[in-house]
């Protein structure tokens, strides 16, 4: 549910037009992308939402906000293949 209202008030943000958000803003795209592992919230929504409402234009943001998860998601997997090596279900 908090990601279809964060995806859907993109309807009402300002069209953007800039290719990248000031540092400040990719200090608050990462902030977002990283406080959304709670259940309902989807990371990658996130970002993309915060993106938009900053400025960036709409394909750029999907661009940006896709890099920052498969970073997130190989370093997820990155991070089971060592565990697993210690003993621990690979599954989980």
């Amino acid at each position: 549910m908090i990601t279809a209202v964060g995806l859907a008030s993109t309807a009402i943000a300002p069209r953007g037009t800039t290719d990248a958000p000031s540092l400040g803003g990719a200090l608050l795209v990462g902030l977002s992308h990283g406080a959304a592992g709670f259940p309902g919230a989807s990371r990658l929504a996130a970002a993309l939402t915060v993106l938009v409402w900053l400025g960036v234009r709409p394909l750029r943001a999907v661009e940006l906000a896709l890099v920052m998860t498969a970073a997130t998601l190989l370093a997820s997997a990155t991070l089971a293949t060592f565990t697993a090596r210690d003993g621990a279900d690979f599954a989980t």
